[in-house]
This record gives structure tokens, sequence and C-alpha cells, in this order.
């Protein structure tokens, strides 16, 4: 499935996740505003003996760019399934708009 998915081309696949995301009732097709795919062939993290002494160079130099938020596999460096991506994506949706009406 995963191949299928990487094959696909991006209209495609934004199409496609519209459709499951609407079809669950996470979101209405009116709120639809647009959509993009970032390609990341590696995905998975390899750690090695001073990955977390690098890592925190690297989250401390976005901590200080405004908006940016580093969240998944690629994000945090580590291995996580596909349900805590997801989970943290919404809570970071969620932070998002509560500073957005603050």
């Amino acid at each position: 499935m995963l191949l299928v998915i990487w094959n696909m081309t991006d209209k495609e696949i934004i199409k496609r996740v519209s459709h499951d995301l609407i079809s669950v009732g996470m979101i209405k097709k009116s709120e639809i505003q647009g959509g993009f795919i970032s390609r990341i062939p590696y995905a998975y993290p390899i750690y090695d003996l001073n990955y977390k002494r690098r890592l925190q160079v690297v989250k401390n130099y976005f901590e200080k760019l405004p908006g940016f938020h580093l969240v998944g596999r690629t994000g945090n460096f580590k291995y996580i399934n596909s349900d805590k991506v997801v989970e943290e994506g919404l809570h970071l949706a969620e932070r998002i708009v509560k500073e957005m009406l603050s």
C-alpha cells in the first residue's frame, strides 16, 4: 500500500486524503483550503552514540523560529507509529488554533 501511495501524483494523494478525512467525519469539504505533499524518502531515525547531543542543537535552533514546529518521526527524530504521528499533528493543530484565537 505504501508503495502505491508513494507513486501517486501529489494531486492524487491530496484528493485521496481529503476524501478519507471527509468520509470519517474529521473535516467538511468546505473546510479544505488546499494541500501539499512532502516526500521524505528516509523517514526512520538512525541512532548513533551522539544523536541526543546533536539533536538538541537542532531542536534549540528551531525553537527560536516563530511558527515552526517539530512533530512526527522526522521532526522529533524518534520512531513512533502512525497513530502517534496523527495524534501529534492533531495536538499541534489545537495549539496553533488556540494561539491564533488568544
